[in-house]
């Protein structure tokens, strides 16, 4: 994926574009809000999927989709009821 230049908001000003190794190199933190034009919103830095290697391990994303879909199906299973015991 080509970066397409990301714009990040400090001290109430727009900022950018910025490539993704310019963001590594001026040492942006995980809350450092960032525009994402295909939500129209602006998002903690670690909430852009295309960002999140620079402040979580490689392969932490395939990680967290597995746990994720792990969780989902735990809900889906049908619970115990505490009080009828079955």
């Amino acid at each position: 994926m080509v970066d397409r230049g990301f714009y990040i908001s400090r001290r109430w000003r727009q900022l950018g574009p910025f490539t993704k190794d310019q963001l590594r190199a001026l040492g942006i933190k995980r809350n450092t809000l960032v525009w994402d034009p295909k939500r129209w919103v602006w998002l903690p830095a670690e909430a852009i999927e295309t960002l999140i290697d620079l402040f979580h391990p490689r392969g932490f994303l395939a990680w967290l989709k597995a746990v994720w879909a792990g969780l989902g199906a735990l809900h889906t299973r049908k619970a115990p009821h505490a009080l009828t015991g079955g």
